[in-house]
């Protein structure tokens, strides 16, 4: 049985995906061209899609608060599970070996819920 088929595993994805502002962690790192996004930058992204605005226009308050739990929780959390890679050293995320299944799943998800609303 592999990692992924674990119940545990299932388990500990649907828990991380149940907050909204890690799957929009997943969003803006899935669609990204580049190899490796800083911190910051994932900060103001994410910051911009709960807040229905364009990107560079998040309050400073909303941006330090999306920053520090970025770092504290949702981050480490995304990369225990494989599903982003995260250096702390350098502030830095990148694409874990899971965000491509994962970022399939939220779509998926989200087409289900689409449907069922029509």
């Amino acid at each position: 049985m592999s990692e992924i088929e674990r119940p545990e595993h299932v388990n500990n994805l649907y828990h991380a995906l149940r907050v909204p502002r890690r799957r929009y962690v997943i969003d803006v790192v899935a669609e990204t061209t580049d190899e490796h996004m800083s911190v910051s930058d994932l900060s103001e992204e994410v910051g911009a899609l709960e807040e229905g605005i364009p990107v560079g226009t998040v309050s400073r308050s909303k941006y330090k608060s999306i920053y520090a739990s970025l770092l504290q929780t949702h981050l480490p959390l995304l990369a225990g599970l494989d599903v982003i890679e995260y250096n702390d050293d350098r502030n830095t995320v990148s694409r874990g070996l899971r965000l491509e299944q994962t970022a399939t799943l939220l779509e998926s998800s989200r087409s289900l819920l689409s449907e069922s609303t029509r």
